[in-house]
């Protein structure tokens, strides 16, 4: 099992790919949407010191805070998923692949892109299935009775970007094993 980072992306394609165009307007909303998430994740921890702060000192921690710190850690880390996957910050099992070919472990890797982005995608449509029944329900939290297709609203737009991000990956991976493949021209002098 292997890290892969920037200075690895090399072997599959070219790491730039999210750096122009369209792959620059992803990055920047998956920026965007890690930016969320540390928000989130800041506010979630603002919110358990203050709740633990008032169980120790008043005996009164926050009401609800466990129901919070559920729907907010879930949103923090699907927030975080899309950058996750624009800088190629997943693992990657490579054993049995080590000693296969460049072009083998290119289209695997194309392959692995295009089926994150099918994962992605089939979970942000269940979600927004989950969000639309949450709202038919009224469904709310036992404590706050806070809504909890509120939170389902984010977890349903960060799988989204992370399925179009991923898609978006296959397809430059899928470019570059394309212009890999095809025959060099060669000129020659007359």
């Amino acid at each position: 099992m292997q890290v892969i980072n920037s200075q690895d992306t090399a072997d599959f394609i070219d790491p730039d790919y999210f750096q122009k165009g369209t792959g620059a307007v992803l990055h920047h909303l998956a920026k965007v949407s890690a930016l969320l998430g540390a928000i989130t994740l800041l506010g979630m921890a603002l919110m358990s010191t203050i709740s633990i702060s008032g169980r120790v000192l008043f005996s009164q921690p926050l009401p609800g805070d466990f129901e919070l710190a559920q729907l907010l850690s879930a949103v923090a880390v699907a927030l975080f998923l899309p950058y996750c996957h624009v800088q190629r910050a997943h693992i990657f099992v490579d054993f049995f692949t080590l000693k296969a070919p460049k072009q083998f472990r290119q289209s695997l890797d194309a392959c692995a892109q295009l089926l994150m982005s099918l994962l992605a995608a089939l979970l942000s449509w269940r979600l927004a299935a989950g969000l639309i029944s949450a709202r038919a329900a009224q469904e709310t939290t036992p404590i706050l009775g806070f809504p909890i297709w509120i939170a389902f609203i984010a977890l349903v737009l960060a799988f989204l970007l992370l399925s179009i991000c991923a898609f978006y990956a296959a397809f430059a991976q899928s470019i570059a094993i394309y212009k890999n493949l095809r025959p060099k021209q060669v000129e020659q002098n007359l």
